[in-house]
């Protein structure tokens, strides 16, 4: 900031004025930072659980027949 007079007690406003205006900048930007949070959406329980639970199954008994196979 330029100042027409070099006196101590101008140097001293001048510092004031400056951390006054660095202030208010970061008050802006925190402002600008918030935002609102988006909810998630639910994911629906369906038929895909249940095919899994199928599959799950399956392999489990092919497992099984397996390690009998190895034993």
């Amino acid at each position: 900031m330029y100042r027409s007079c070099l006196c101590p007690r101008a140097d001293k406003e001048a510092e004031k004025e400056d951390e006054a205006e660095v202030e208010e900048e970061e008050k802006k930007k925190k402002k600008k930072k918030k935002k609102k949070k988006k909810k998630k959406k639910k994911k629906k329980k369906g038929k895909g659980r249940r095919r899994m639970k199928k599959k799950r199954s399956m392999w489990n008994d092919v497992c099984s027949s397996v390690n009998a196979y190895f034993v």
